[in-house]
């Protein structure tokens, strides 16, 4: 912050194939992660990427982007991640997903 230098950068549409969209949900932080629903293909409409270096950890759904922001929430003693897409609702569990998928995805 003291410099303004930006740490990393990344441009998901030139990464994946992303529909135009005039809005986009908003990003989520959950511990390491920046969690970021784009409704981008093949099977990345939700991205989690290191907040620090801005490299890809997992990703999941083929689901259209909605306006829905992601959100996370304690139900039945579990973190939840939940997407609200156009055509479903999702419930991710991010920690084992990443455990899952972590570093090789």
């Amino acid at each position: 912050m003291k410099t303004g230098t930006v740490i990393w950068e990344k441009n998901i549409g030139k990464e994946y194939q992303v529909a135009e969209m005039s809005c986009r949900p908003s990003p989520l932080i959950e511990g390491s992660l920046l969690i970021v629903f784009t409704g981008a293909k093949p099977g990345a409409s939700l991205l989690a990427l290191d907040k620090q270096t801005g490299k890809e950890v997992w990703k999941a759904l083929d689901d259209p982007v909605s306006n829905s922001s992601p959100m996370i929430i304690t139900a039945g003693g579990k973190r939840q991640l939940i997407v609200w897409s156009n055509s479903s609702l999702a419930s991710l569990d991010p920690v084992e997903w990443t455990a899952l998928f972590g570093e090789n995805r």
